[in-house]
């Protein structure tokens, strides 16, 4: 019995990378899209009355930078020279805003606040 399944294509529109997981009676479920850099940007699934697709972006290093899911995004900021997490922020629709800032000693996390 098969539970679930996954298609693997090719958008050539686009020329990303898109998987299709299915359930067992190959409805469809999810579609994570890739970057070409086959990093994923989105998670859509199928009923998104239900559920609500996450996209994701990253920076030239590979550092996720922002994570959107409806209307919560997150944005994390980086030490250009170290590459350490300096600050993220987590903002809400209605303005609610949250910001974590890292102080670092030696590669180790010294201070955390917000």
């Amino acid at each position: 019995m098969t539970v679930l399944s996954l298609q693997y294509g090719v958008n050539k529109d686009s020329a990303r990378i898109e998987e299709t997981l299915l359930d067992w009676q190959a409805d469809h479920l999810l579609t994570i899209t890739y970057d070409d850099h086959h990093r994923p940007v989105s998670f859509t699934p199928a009923n998104q009355r239900a559920l609500t697709a996450v996209h994701v972006t990253y920076d030239v290093t590979g550092h996720v930078t922002q994570w959107r899911r409806g209307d919560v995004v997150m944005t994390m900021s980086y030490d250009a020279r170290t590459g350490q997490l300096t600050e993220w922020t987590r903002s809400v629709d209605q303005g609610q805003r949250v910001v974590y800032r890292y102080v670092y000693d030696k590669s180790r996390v010294v201070s955390c606040g917000h």
